[in-house]
């Protein structure tokens, strides 16, 4: 028994040596090191989470925050009154902006006391606050707090302490998120104008290097047929030239983006920092309105488009009859600042022409040759319809109308591969194909396509003496192929 004993005593003694040794084991974790030194411990003493302030966002009348560098100051006169900056109330704030940034420093709370006087507050960079925030309400009542340096454990929470409150606190870091030291990007700017791109009808884009101007379905449309989906063309080489369909539905949504992304400055007097003083880059778009009367509205919108920002995410603007500068995306302007635009937009079916505006073509090549005459006349129904008629010849054969417009086809049918760029065409090639059309429009009376040699894979095309295409030779030898099918039926 007595053996029993001494082993009961000996577990006894064990057990409180054991909680003994978990209780300092608890002493010691609740003991944290302060993070300036080891000797410096901060205490961790929970409080309740109480606000660190009792004043209410609602009667706010004035907020003041800054940082090392920055100070701003937002004030109104009442309660009811909105916010406005206080060195130009002439700027409409965004009320959001303010308010939120209000309602995070009235609503912040006390996460932990770290220590109940500021004798240490060197320790916590409190001595020299990295941000500071006063409010003051309706009442007269004015608040200060001091935010130091992030805490050790998160970057959620700074060490702080209220003006009159001799507690060094950690609390959350909202408030110094809601703070903005760029008051451009708080003020409620008017957006851009909206356009919608079934509603334009010319778009003319000039800077440095270019100049173009694109017309939705102009009314003296001549030459140029609407072949596909197309229904855009710029004037070019003589006539209108027809936009390739993707690279159009490009530009216009690019167009229909537009919108500022901020304001960089109201009205400023000197416009050279912002790339907007002279050789500006400028989009304009007319657009046309018709409302549930009929009545038809146009309207002209006109963007200068100046310098990039300092790290080029972004492009200083200024809308015509606005006299403050806003800025867009970069990535807005791109396919302008890096295409030449009448090629980019250039379609590849070089020889869109309408039947019903030809009255001859003349087709060379080698020792050969095909003549094609179109005269058009009217015809007049028993009802009183009148359509138009055409009689046609072929190598002086008179050849029937359909016929004829299969042959016109195969003519125009040749595509380009690619555009060529500017000083890539081969001069004095040996000029291998001619094909001169007539027509029966005083601005354009004629129309000469050449194709010559460029290499061993291409030709190029020469369009009123302008070499900007090539086609394949497969595409040549079709073209050749199918004049020879038809030269061969008459």
């Amino acid at each position: 028994m007595a053996g029993r004993k001494k082993k009961n005593k000996k577990i006894v003694t064990l057990v409180i040596l054991l909680l003994v040794f978990i209780a300092l084991i608890a002493a010691l974790v609740m003991l944290k090191k302060n993070p300036q030194g080891e000797d410096e411990q901060e205490t961790t003493q929970t409080t309740a989470h109480e606000n660190i302030t009792d004043m209410v966002n609602s009667d706010l009348v004035e907020i003041t925050y800054s940082d090392v560098a920055n100070s701003m100051t937002f004030v109104r006169r009442t309660t009811d009154d909105d916010w406005v900056y206080a060195e130009d109330t002439s700027l409409a704030i965004t009320q959001s902006a303010i308010s939120t940034l209000a309602a995070s420093v009235t609503s912040s709370l006390v996460n932990q006391v770290i220590e109940e006087s500021l004798t240490n507050k060197a320790n916590y960079a409190l001595d020299n606050p990295a941000y500071t925030v006063t409010v003051k309400d309706a009442s007269g009542k004015t608040l200060t707090i001091y935010y130091g340096m992030e805490t050790m454990t998160s970057k959620s929470y700074r060490y702080a302490y209220v003006e009159g409150d001799d507690r060094i606190v950690t609390t959350d870091v909202t408030p110094i998120e809601k703070m903005s030291f760029d008051v451009y990007s708080m003020v409620d700017y008017e957006a851009f104008p909206a356009l919608r791109q079934e509603n334009m009808t010319v778009i003319s884009y000039t800077d440095e290097d270019q100049s173009i101007t694109l017309y939705n379905e102009p009314d003296d449309l001549t030459i140029a047929d609407a072949i596909g989906t197309t229904v855009w063309y710029y004037p070019m080489y003589g006539r209108y030239m027809a936009c390739n369909y993707n690279s159009i539905v490009e530009l216009l949504n690019t167009i229909e983006g537009l919108s500022y992304t901020g304001v960089a400055a109201f009205a400023p007097e000197d416009l050279s920092a912002y790339g907007l003083d002279t050789d500006v880059a400028t989009l304009e778009v007319t657009s046309k309105t018709t409302d549930s009367d009929g009545n038809i509205t146009e309207t002209v919108v006109k963007l200068l488009i100046g310098g990039l920002i300092e790290d080029e995410s972004a492009r200083y603007v200024m809308l015509e009859g606005d006299d403050n500068v806003y800025t867009m995306k970069a990535d807005s302007f791109s396919i302008f600042t890096e295409n030449i635009l009448s090629d980019y937009l250039m379609s590849l079916g070089f020889a869109l022409c309408n039947f019903d505006g030809i009255t001859g073509i003349e087709v060379t090549y080698g020792d050969k040759s095909l003549n094609i005459e179109v005269i058009q006349g009217t015809a007049t129904a028993e009802d009183g319809t009148v359509t138009t008629t055409y009689d046609c010849y072929v190598n002086g054969v008179a050849t029937d109308e359909t016929e004829t417009r299969k042959l016109f086809a195969n003519i125009i049918r040749p595509t380009a591969d690619h555009i060529l760029a500017d000083g890539e065409a081969k001069e004095d090639s040996e000029v291998v194909y001619r094909c001169i059309y007539n027509t029966n429009y005083e601005t354009l009376p004629e129309i000469t396509y050449e194709f010559s040699v460029y290499d061993g894979t291409y030709y190029q095309v020469t369009l009123n003496g302008n070499t900007k295409y090539v086609i394949t030779k497969q595409e040549f030898n079709t073209l050749i192929s199918n004049i020879e099918a038809y030269l061969k039926q008459l």
